[in-house]
């Protein structure tokens, strides 16, 4: 992943964005895109002019539900991801679709036959 543009080219661009210049005329003044000089304009407007922490890992939303699934594979190792999904939507009312519930169990480390 490339590395964030310099805080001090970030402050020539939204300063002349808030000046009055265009976001175009300030992107193209200054060698960045044009959707990086709107977002860094509108983002300054309300206050935030230094860049936001790029990367990181993203918690799966299912991780919540890691014990419950390990639970259902333990007592019943040929249970079918299609069971599975229904389990899921029957007790905390969570729809997910069945390649999303597999990749889940995949990453996740459980395995079931």
């Amino acid at each position: 992943m490339p590395k964030a543009f310099s805080q001090d080219l970030r402050d020539r661009v939204i300063q002349a964005g808030l000046r009055g210049s265009s976001a175009a005329d300030a992107a193209r003044r200054f060698g960045v895109s044009h959707s990086a000089a709107v977002k860094w304009i509108r983002r300054a407007k309300t206050g935030e002019w230094s860049a936001r922490q790029q990367g990181g890992h993203r918690r799966s939303q299912f991780d919540k539900y890691h014990d419950y699934l390990s639970a259902l594979i333990q007592q019943q190792p040929d249970i079918t991801l299609y069971e599975l999904q229904a389990r899921l939507q029957k007790s905390y009312q969570v729809k997910v679709g069945i390649s999303t519930l597999w990749g889940w169990l995949r990453r996740s480390g459980l395995k079931y036959k």
